[in-house]
């Protein structure tokens, strides 16, 4: 994970507002992990990074253990996985690695290749 993104959940946990350091709402981060979840299923080479993943997840009132944003995060998954069918594996690494890796443009410091 990059010391920028360190930094910034550590200022984020420490003053309560991770918010704006990732996403925007509970409903956005459960979207943000269930994209991550497919990109990981259709991609054997990213690995998701479980510590990052939890901070922005809690610092947007996102639980996994409740029921309905559970719900969410498989859905979008589910959703996602559909949309990628037949796309190959390679097209999914690249795409994870623009959206969440350690520069991504979306949600920075969630996945990494394997090495």
């Amino acid at each position: 994970m990059s010391s920028v993104v360190v930094r910034a959940l550590l200022v984020a946990v420490a003053t309560g507002c991770a918010t704006p350091v990732f996403a925007e709402s509970a409903e956005n981060a459960l979207r943000h992990a269930g994209e991550v979840m497919a990109l990981e299923k259709l991609c054997s080479r990213l690995i998701v990074n479980q510590t990052a993943l939890a901070f922005m997840l809690v610092g947007n009132g996102a639980d996994l253990q409740r029921p309905d944003h559970n719900a969410i995060a498989l859905e979008q998954a589910r959703s996602d996985i559909r949309a990628w069918s037949g796309k190959g594996g390679d097209a999914a690494c690249v795409a994870g690695m623009l959206l969440y890796g350690p520069s991504g443009s979306s949600v920075p410091g969630i996945v990494k290749l394997r090495r």
